[in-house]
């Protein structure tokens, strides 16, 4: 397991509350899939991010006391290895595993409910959704 801080971002007019991780860690990761299974797919539409309460999955939250999380700093471990899922859902994806006590106990306190779509907190790096998944094959080398 590695560790990273990110910044909890609480937005209560989109529904959501995530906790914004650096950029680097979609780019990164990417990087490997575009190089290692010569794909392109789309990223996250919202940037690096990690769900922590979002209205398609969770039942409810105390949108009152989770305005005083905003814009704290949060530290989360995560698993280096990509992991390839989605299937059930319809589409490709790629992404990292994390865990975080801190995030566990803050939706204990927001009273928010995992709902049985829900499958945990993970870094999304790609997906395949709305079809965007195209080949990126490396340029070829004219043998003569």
């Amino acid at each position: 397991m590695l560790t990273a801080k990110g910044t909890i971002s609480v937005e209560p007019h989109k529904g959501r509350i995530v906790l914004d991780v650096s950029p680097d860690f979609v780019k990164l990761y990417y990087w490997f899939i575009t190089t290692h299974y010569w794909i392109r797919m789309g990223t996250p539409m919202h940037g690096s991010h990690i769900t922590i309460f979002s209205q398609k999955h969770h039942a409810k939250v105390n949108w009152g006391k989770a305005m005083w999380y905003d814009k704290q700093e949060v530290e989360f471990e995560y698993d280096p290895y990509l992991i390839e899922g989605g299937y059930r859902k319809g589409f490709l994806m790629y992404y990292l595993r994390v865990f975080s006590s801190e995030i566990d106990q803050m939706k204990k306190k927001l009273g928010i409910v995992d709902g049985e779509n829900y499958r945990g907190l993970h870094l999304t790096v790609a997906n395949s959704k709305g079809n965007n998944i195209y080949p990126s094959w490396p340029k070829m080398i004219e043998i003569k």
